[in-house]
């Protein structure tokens, strides 16, 4: 009788330990699970067979379909075949997939992210990020998106992002199928001093041939950057080229100006090139730095972009010639 006991008791332990399970603490993620048929026990008890989820490649949450309440998505890990992960319009604030290593397409618009770990997806192909619902929240803040472990990365949708500041792409396969796209939607355009040319932010990307791409050489003359009230730049150091640059701040003046510009330079500052942009993103001046001062009285009234090429980085500033 007690081997009988002892040998239920071992295939009970080893059902136990064969039934390995997943925490899921969101009641409201858990609901979703089950209204999709993987949470396989239909109860709202904090957790989920991970049988139920290992296998499942695709997983669609939408918050404007009645799941925007979910604030927690721990228990994401356990979906390791995932392949397309989609959440758009929660309150989530961290979202760890450092365990979805299968991952092919991100869309993380419309939440309360403020970064994001790309680092173990390194067959990540495409990632949304941006804000379509123009005036419906949540908003993410993310002010960088690291792509330097991503070397499949062929799309960057960060639409009406205007927090995002820096791209890092320097991962060792910069190829010529690259799609940003960064346009701010055009507020006021409706109103009769809506600005077009209007810079309302510049993006750092940091690439693997920075010269090829400011110059525009192969692979980069065949990006695609959408960039509507965006100014971006190239660079071989975002960091150096903004954060540190940052405090160290070149005075350009008179702005607005009409014939000349004059640099206040600082002297630990060594400028090294001046370039200067039209609204268009047409390079219309390139010269070395000889001179604080450059004429711009040949050129028609409008918004530029100047771009100060330094030794401790790069800063860039818009300019009004009247």
């Amino acid at each position: 009788m007690r081997s009988i006991l002892y040998l239920l008791l071992l295939l009970l332990i080893s059902r136990q330990a064969a039934a390995q399970i997943t925490y899921i603490p969101d009641p409201v993620f858990e609901r979703f699970l089950i209204s999709q048929n993987i949470d396989s026990d239909g109860e709202i008890n904090g957790q989920v067979l991970t049988s139920d989820i290992e296998n499942i490649t695709e997983l669609i949450i939408l918050g404007h379909h009645g799941w925007g309440g979910i604030t927690d998505l721990s228990g994401i890990e356990g979906f390791v075949a995932l392949e397309k992960l989609s959440v758009e319009s929660t309150y989530i604030t961290t979202l760890n997939i450092t365990h979805n290593i299968k991952l092919k397409e991100l869309s993380i618009s419309h939440n309360e992210l403020s970064t994001i770990d790309l680092s173990k997806n390194t067959l990540l192909e495409r990632i949304y990020c941006g804000h379509y619902g123009l005036d419906v929240g949540p908003f993410n803040q993310i002010e960088e998106l690291d792509l330097s472990q991503n070397p499949n990365i062929r799309l960057i949708d960060a639409y009406n992002t205007p927090f995002i500041k820096k791209i890092y792409l320097n991962n060792n396969n910069n190829n010529p199928d690259i799609t940003i796209i960064l346009d701010l939607y055009p507020w006021g355009f409706t109103f009769p001093d809506y600005d077009r040319n209007e810079i309302r932010n510049t993006v750092c990307i940091q690439v693997d041939n920075p010269t090829a791409a400011e110059n525009t050489r192969y692979p980069y003359s065949h990006w695609r950057i959408a960039k509507k009230h965006v100014a971006v730049f190239f660079s071989d150091n975002c960091t150096l080229s903004t954060s540190k640059f940052e405090t160290k701040q070149l005075a350009v003046y008179p702005n607005p100006t009409t014939d000349i510009l004059h640099l206040d330079v600082p002297q630990e500052i060594n400028v090294e090139r001046l370039m200067l942009f039209d609204a268009l993103g047409k390079k219309v001046l390139d010269q070395p730095y000889i001179s604080n001062a450059i004429s711009v009285s040949e050129l028609t009234k409008g918004i530029y972009l100047l771009k100060i090429v330094t030794k401790q980085g790069t800063q860039t500033q818009k300019i009004i010639i009247n």
